[in-house]
């Protein structure tokens, strides 16, 4: 597998894989984020921020091989401005927008493969942590709270919406 730092020029790439995404996750999985078009085209204004670098951020893409499409993304970092930017205890804190490697190439640690380059770029951006959110009675959500919970170097704050953080160096340590 071939993992690289995605550039502008990839923008095709990643809209297709982050359609995938959101369809998956709300289709197969009953996730609360439509893959409709206005979200596709959110997380597209950030990928592009993050390539173009008017946003702190980084999105990795994954390949079987050289030259090949790629077959997973991760991507994290700033916020639009107007979005939620938060003082942290823990300094700066990246959004962890989301992993997706394509199912043929799960199970073989692709996940890992293109999601721990992701975790050291954001370290090195100076990011501190990484932050998702879920809402508590989304099925996606139990089911990661079972395995967060079973992996107890993550944070878990319980609420209306569960923030849940993990130190990058941790990660990139993993």
């Amino acid at each position: 597998m071939i993992v690289r730092i995605a550039e502008h020029s990839d923008r095709q790439a990643f809209v297709k894989l982050w359609k995938e995404y959101l369809e998956e996750q709300h289709q197969d999985l009953g996730h609360h984020v439509l893959p409709s078009k206005e979200n596709v085209l959110e997380f597209t204004r950030l990928f592009e921020a993050y390539t173009a670098g008017s946003l702190w951020g980084v999105c990795v893409l994954m390949s079987p091989a050289e030259g090949e499409e790629p077959v997973g993304v991760c991507m994290m970092g700033e916020n639009f401005p107007g979005g939620v930017h938060l003082k942290t205890a823990w300094g700066k804190v990246a959004e962890y927008w989301g992993i997706y490697v394509k199912k043929e190439y799960r199970r073989a640690g692709a996940a890992r493969a293109v999601a721990k380059p992701c975790f050291e770029l954001a370290k090195s951006l100076g990011f501190n942590r990484a932050i998702t959110s879920m809402l508590v009675d989304d099925p996606i959500a139990d089911e990661k709270m079972q395995i967060i919970n079973e992996d107890t170097s993550w944070d878990v704050k319980p609420g209306m919406v569960v923030y849940v953080s993990k130190d990058l160096q941790s990660m990139v340590e993993d």
